[in-house]
């Protein structure tokens, strides 16, 4: 929806300048036109002639005026209207509001971050987020850029992770976006399925998982309905298996 505004914007705003160009070609012309019949009149002015022709190259002068004064407050208005247009190009953009947004939910995404990696890993594992991203030239753009550091071994980017070490670091990032997302919305999610989160864990971290799954439908009442082809022991209020 946001690119579909920016390029309304942008297309109304190609219209207006385009406008504004011939509305400016329209008055060179005039402004030469009364260049011209200013010095027809000083040259008829010094022969002898009807004075009727003074008169109406004067009146033509005056129309011409008049004209080009509608026309410069047409081209106050549509600049006003240009500017509008401009600002909220910029606000539409990759930089405007979305980058804002994003900004503002940074902290909070790395406060969750950091409370749900320390219940799963002990604080093993630190993921940060930021909104700006190096590319191949050394420039940066605006984007979200994940940051990640095993404590132990000193890996630090998410390719150097194993699969089930990338698996803690999903999970956290799915708690974290669900609370963004109710935060966003101002509406509690209480119901969650998650399928298959587990099978890339061991024992051990499954069933840190598993804990802190269970505290959060303790702590904030949320149902949670885990998916699963392996038959763990998790501690479960009720466990339903399918043949």
């Amino acid at each position: 929806n946001e690119l579909k505004k920016l390029n309304e914007l942008e297309i109304q705003f190609n219209k207006i300048f385009n406008q504004i160009e011939s509305v400016k070609l329209s008055m060179n012309i005039m402004n030469n036109n009364i260049i011209k019949l200013t010095e027809e009149i000083r040259i008829k002015q010094s022969l002898e002639f009807d004075e009727s022709n003074i008169f109406s190259l004067t009146k033509d002068i005056v129309d011409i005026e008049e004209k080009i004064n509608i026309l410069t407050s047409n081209i106050i208005k549509r600049n006003k209207t240009l500017n509008i247009l401009e600002f909220w190009k910029e606000g539409f953009s990759t930089s405007g509001i979305p980058s804002m947004l994003i900004d503002e939910a940074i902290p909070y995404m790395n406060i969750r971050m950091s409370y749900y990696l320390d219940q799963i890993s002990n604080g093993r594992y630190l993921v940060s987020f930021d909104t700006l991203k190096a590319i191949k030239s050394g420039e940066f753009r605006d984007k979200i850029s994940v940051n990640v550091l095993d404590t132990t071994t000193g890996a630090n980017a998410r390719n150097q992770l194993s699969g089930g070490q990338t698996r803690l670091v999903d999970i956290a990032t799915i708690l974290t976006l669900m609370d963004l997302q109710a935060l966003i919305q101002n509406t509690e999610i209480n119901i969650i399925i998650l399928d298959e989160i587990l099978d890339s864990l061991d024992v051990e971290n499954a069933e840190m998982v598993c804990g802190l799954l269970k505290k959060l439908t303790k702590t904030s009442e949320k149902s949670i309905q885990l998916i699963s082809h392996q038959l763990l022991e998790i501690d479960c209020d009720e466990t339903i298996q399918l043949y």
